[in-house]
C-alpha cells in the first residue's frame, strides 16, 4: 500500500460486494508501514506536517473500518456455512477467525457440518374455494385467496390443501 487512495480503493471495494473478498496475507502490515511512513513524515513539521497529520488520521480511521466491515463479513459466512471463508485473507483476519472457531469449539463441541440446502419440492395449486391463509414452514405467511386462485406453495402444503378439498394440485415442480 502506498497511498490513502490504495486503501480507499479496497474500502470501496469492501463496501460494493456483499461477499468476502480475497485480499492479500500481508495487507495489514503494508498498511501498517505505510502509516508509520506517513506519521514519520508527519513528524517533522513544514508546510504539509497538517495535511500529513490529517491524511494519518482519515487513514487509520478507514483502516479499522475496513477490518470491522471484513469481519463482519467473514462472521456472517462463518455463521451461514460453518467454515472460514475459502479466500485468500490477511494473517490479522485469519488469526481472529481461528480464535472465534476454536471458541466456538470450546463452548459447544466441534461444528457438525451444515446442512445442505433442503430439497424442497414446489407444486402449483389452484384453489376451489376461498382460503383465509397459508401457514408455510419457516413461519411465512401467503393469502389469503380466493376461489381460482393460483399460488406456488411447498410440495407438503399442496397436498395439505388437496386433503381439505380447498385446493387442486395442477403441477408438482421439481
Amino acid at each position: 500500500m502506498s497511498s490513502y487512495a490504495d486503501l480507499q480503493s479496497v474500502f470501496r471495494r469492501e463496501l460494493e460486494s456483499g461477499e468476502v473478498l480475497g485480499l492479500d496475507a500481508d495487507f495489514y502490515e503494508r498498511a501498517r508501514a505505510w502509516l508509520a511512513e506517513l506519521e514519520e513524515r508527519a513528524s517533522k513539521g513544514g508546510l504539509e506536517a497538517e495535511a500529513l497529520r490529517l491524511e494519518l488520521e482519515m487513514a487509520k480511521e478507514t483502516l479499522r473500518r475496513l477490518f470491522l466491515l471484513r469481519l463482519i463479513k467473514e462472521l456472517n459466512y462463518l455463521w451461514r456455512h460453518g467454515k472460514k471463508p475459502d479466500v485468500a485473507l490477511p494473517r490479522e483476519e485469519a488469526r481472529l477467525l481461528d480464535q472465534v472457531v476454536a471458541t466456538l469449539s470450546e463452548v459447544a463441541g466441534p461444528s457438525a457440518r451444515p446442512a445442505g440446502p433442503r430439497e424442497v419440492g414446489l407444486a402449483i395449486v389452484a384453489f376451489r374455494k376461498p382460503y383465509s391463509r397459508v401457514m408455510l414452514p419457516g413461519g411465512g405467511v401467503l393469502g389469503p385467496f380466493s376461489a381460482g386462485d393460483v399460488a406456488i406453495v411447498p410440495r407438503a402444503v399442496a397436498l395439505e390443501l388437496k386433503r381439505l378439498g380447498v385446493a387442486e394440485v395442477v403441477a408438482e415442480l421439481s
